[in-house]
């Protein structure tokens, strides 16, 4: 019992840190260098031993399971992309060794509740210095806020690359300020909780990333609709109503929202790389259905042709690299999260109710964004690590009475 409790604390820091050094590389340092592979490559290392180290477990259904995804993407690696880069070779390698280790070796990992506060105090903590710095660097997004008439070239990014990686990292965090606020009773960390969420509302919506605002929406009506505090869905409920009558009565409002905030009808290209994605698809012969088309060929087409080098989906990206077979491996990661979370609806309602919510957040993700669950980019690592990989590893702490056992496990 010990030995488990150091493995989830030894787990949710060093996947913290594992993200802290890719957020400060990516944005402080040559990230686009040839050094970005290396340092990947040895940051990846490191994770297999600290995974490795810790009371790894494999069951043989698991494996088998791992053993076809890895099969798969080498066959495509090797076979299908014609060329081998060192952006290619990052995109096969990390989600086949990334899910050996969470999915496989860690498998029945359990982090208790003291170390899930950690691991979220530790997130709350960065992204509070994200807004900070948007506060005290980047005030002008601020007071324009509401008097803007176009969101493009307004969006707030603190010191990231994108508004859409930060409106995500916000997106977590005030997830993670709601669980703090329900874990402690003193007043004052209640004040200072209230006060940051209020920060980071106010960022998010300064970053007008729809994206962001969506899978915040879907957070807020799967766990107000699935949760059964009566109190808090009363108050959620009461809101929305209030926000939806104030768009409908005050045109200055709906105005706002649905011009600026929301960006009029402007869909910045997605749909038309969406159409060419399902047209590709539909054109494609069986074969390339089954197994997709690599993952150079789909970059350099959509680069080439729209100046991106993804679709803005990436459930029609990764149909496109990886084919019907690559994109059946990828839901049922999805699938999985929500499964692990219904089974904890029975133990700890509220906790599991947050899970769910945050699995359809990857859905809502992923389908208008670039990030994508088992990949090596710093907001894909995240999103896998906040919505997939921690909450299975806390499920199976609440199935097994582990939770709550540890002194201390709450602020108070």
């Amino acid at each position: 019992m010990i030995h488990e409790k150091r493995t989830g604390r030894t787990i949710v820091i060093t996947v913290y840190l594992y993200w802290l050094v890719l957020l400060l590389w990516q944005n402080f340092g040559n990230y686009q260098s040839s050094a970005t592979i290396v340092g990947k490559v040895v940051l990846l290392v490191l994770l297999i031993i600290v995974f490795l180290m810790n009371n790894v477990k494999i069951f043989a259904t698991h494996f088998f399971v791992w053993s076809l995804f890895a099969i798969f993407m080498m066959f495509n690696f090797l076979l299908i992309d014609i060329k081998i880069t060192g952006a290619s070779l990052v995109y096969y390698v990390f989600p086949v060794v990334f899910s050996f280790l969470t999915l496989v070796c860690q498998n029945k990992a359990a982090i208790c509740k003291k170390d899930y506060l950690i691991f979220l105090k530790l997130f709350i903590a960065t992204v509070v210095c994200m807004a900070m710095y948007s506060v005290f660097f980047q005030t002008s997004y601020f007071v324009n806020l509401f008097g803007l008439k176009e969101a493009y070239g307004n969006e707030l990014t603190s010191f990231l690359i994108s508004s859409h990686e930060y409106g995500m990292y916000l997106v977590f965090a005030i997830t993670a300020i709601l669980i703090c606020y329900q874990n402690t009773h003193r007043l004052l960390h209640k004040i200072i909780y209230l006060a940051m969420l209020g920060l980071f509302v106010l960022n998010l919506l300064a970053t007008f990333s729809r994206t962001s605002m969506l899978a915040c929406a879907v957070i807020i009506i799967v766990f107000t609709f699935v949760s059964s505090n009566n109190k808090i869905k009363k108050w959620m409920i009461l809101t929305m109503i209030v926000f939806g009558v104030a768009c409908i009565l005050l045109p200055p409002i709906r105005t706002f929202v649905y011009n600026v905030l929301l960006k009029g009808s402007d869909d910045a290209g997605r749909f038309d790389m969406w159409n060419v994605a399902i047209e590709q698809i539909k054109d494609a012969p069986i074969v390339t259905k089954l197994f997709g088309q690599g993952y150079l060929r789909t970059e350099t087409y959509f680069q080439s042709n729209f100046q991106h080098n993804t679709v803005h989906n990436m459930f029609l990206q990764n149909f496109l690299i990886g084919g019907l077979i690559g994109t059946i491996f990828e839901i049922c990661v999805i699938i999985g999260a929500i499964k692990n979370a219904i089974a904890c609806l029975g133990y700890n309602r509220n906790q599991a109710v947050v899970f769910i919510a945050l699995a359809f957040s990857v859905i809502a993700f992923m389908t208008t964004n670039t990030a994508s669950i088992m990949q090596s980019p710093v907001d894909s690592y995240m999103l896998t690590v906040f919505a997939i990989i921690i909450p299975k590893y806390v499920c199976n702490s609440i199935c097994r009475n582990e939770y709550e056992i540890a002194k201390g496990s709450s602020e108070d």
